[in-house]
């Protein structure tokens, strides 16, 4: 696949604008969290749970935090908005961790917000990110910078094309969502408004007609963000058949799209944009440290990591570094958060 543009982002931790902490008496400090092992994210839920693993095995070897080792429980959502806020109950009510991981994703970690701020337990998110997750709340962290920074060199690049007929197409999903209404803006900023834009169900796998009407409209190019699986597949499939191919600027998805990735013809050739890349070749050098981090997930788990294995590993050296310099209640480790530098 061609990779047009890549957008790297250093470590950005956006906090909201006590105190509930584990019996320090435990031997252990809990940390927890609820991540899509199983179902559609768990693409993204194993890479963090990875990340998260490889961090607290490197702190424990090393002695801990303070002399005392990490105890790390993780439940999976199964891909559920139900289950997260279910497993997280759990965990809470049975493990009273000192702060809680994750979720992968805006969707679920959308769900866990404000069950974390009323337990006052610290929340750090690696990868979620909608623009009012942490407004009002004192103890949800993200990660992921703003998704209109996420989109602008897509933006810029769409721009530049001159083209006045852009078709916008968005699954019914809060990450493609934030995306697209980042794009949105910025190109109305850029004096190239989106032409249309249309909203996808997820469940239908039926593109033709649209397609077909797009082609008899003369659209001159079409984003798509689309959510990754069979709507992927089948989209790329059919417009391939009506000849609409050509036309098709891709959002992320293709970057970890295990159907795609199985069938990498059905994508030759399409430009397509990663936001969040950790593959030196594309992204340009890496630091050391990334380097090494890289080095390291490959050895432990055979794959490469991706962006957000390396925010969920960097997370918990950060809560690592909070309770060894302002200590282990909610409060502290928060206090220590908001005021962190933490390349």
């Amino acid at each position: 696949m061609k990779l047009l543009i890549i957008a790297s982002f250093l470590l950005a931790v956006f906090p909201a604008t006590s105190t509930v902490a584990q019996n320090i008496e435990d031997n252990n400090i809990r940390i927890a969290g609820v991540f899509s092992l199983t179902g559609f994210g768990a693409v993204g839920g194993k890479a963090e749970v990875n990340g998260i693993s490889l961090a607290v095995n490197e702190i424990n070897a090393a002695g801990g935090i303070k002399g005392r080792k990490i105890e790390l429980t993780i439940e999976d959502n199964g891909s559920d908005l139900k289950n997260t806020a279910t497993a997280l109950k759990r965990i809470i009510a049975t493990k009273h961790p000192v702060v809680l991981l994750g979720p992968n994703w805006a969707e679920f970690s959308e769900i866990a917000a404000p069950i974390a701020e009323s337990h006052k337990i610290v929340m750090i998110t690696a990868s979620g990110y909608k623009k009012n997750l942490v407004t009002g709340k004192k103890y949800v962290f993200t990660m992921l910078p703003p998704h209109k920074e996420a989109v602008r060199p897509l933006a810029e690049y769409v721009a530049g094309l001159n083209q006045k007929k852009i078709a916008l197409l968005v699954s019914t999903n809060a990450f493609y969502r934030s995306l697209a209404d980042g794009f949105k803006e910025l190109m109305q900023r850029a004096g190239r408004p989106v032409w249309k834009e249309i909203e996808l169900n997820p469940q239908d796998l039926d593109f033709r007609t649209l397609l077909i009407k797009l082609k008899s409209q003369h659209v001159d190019r079409i984003v798509v963000f689309l959510l990754e699986g069979a709507p992927t597949y089948t989209f790329l499939k059919q417009s391939k058949e009506v000849g609409m191919y050509d036309r098709l600027i891709f959002g992320p998805s293709l970057r970890y799209d295990q159907v795609v990735l199985k069938n990498p013809n059905i994508a030759e050739g399409l430009v397509t944009v990663d936001y969040f890349s950790f593959d030196e070749s594309e992204a340009g050098e890496l630091t050391e440290a990334a380097k090494n981090f890289a080095a390291s997930y490959e050895k432990h788990f055979a794959i490469k990591p991706i962006y957000a294995s390396a925010k969920a590993y960097d997370s918990v050296y950060m809560v690592k570094r909070a309770i060894e310099e302002c200590g282990l209640t909610s409060d502290e480790i928060r206090r220590c958060l908001l005021n962190m530098r933490y390349k």
